[in-house]
């Protein structure tokens, strides 16, 4: 008898264990299932911002290369020594401009925050700054006046060419 107490007492304990640690596992599985449910949670947001940041990213860095490829085809105009040769250049200036206007919109559909507001408020300053001295190097180049169309490219648009594309690298930052 004195044995059968003993067993039945040792199977208590080991019950007992037993449902303390089952207690224990069960509780570690709420724990892990909570802790995956956050991440999960953590990732789908990082995954959004890094996603509309990229996004924003892409398209100043697209903006700026189309001003800087416009300007380039402005001095290839200004160079050509014949108007006929000039055509592909000329298209290629206005299909830079409406490729900017498009990456623009596209940026604001993007729904900057104040800061890139701010930084595209700048860059839209610096290139209705830049327009006129654009069409101006066009005429003068269209009208074989190579030295008078550099002369605007360099000492009227370049100052602005710097600050447009200033303006483009603080909303590059704030993106």
């Amino acid at each position: 008898m004195a044995s059968s107490s003993k067993r039945l007492a040792l199977s208590s304990i080991g019950g007992q264990l037993g449902l303390a640690m089952g207690a224990v596992l069960l509780g570690l599985a709420g724990v892990i299932a909570t802790g995956l449910v956050g991440l999960h949670h953590v990732a789908d947001t990082t995954t959004d911002l890094v996603g509309n940041g990229m996004q924003k990213g892409d398209l100043v860095a697209r903006m700026r290369l189309d001003i800087v490829s416009r300007v380039d085809a402005v001095r290839n105009v200004a160079l050509t020594p014949e108007v006929n040769n000039m055509q592909a250049d000329l298209k290629r200036v206005e299909e830079l401009a409406q490729s900017y206007a498009a990456h623009r919109s596209k940026l604001l559909a993007l729904n900057p925050t104040p800061a890139e507001k701010a930084a595209l408020d700048q860059a839209d300053a610096a290139e209705a700054q830049a327009a006129p001295f654009l069409k101006q190097a066009l005429a003068l180049a269209r009208s074989m006046q190579p030295e008078m169309a550099g002369e605007a490219l360099t000492a009227k648009l370049g100052p602005i060419q710097t600050r447009w594309m200033a303006a483009l690298e603080q909303l590059s930052v704030a993106a």
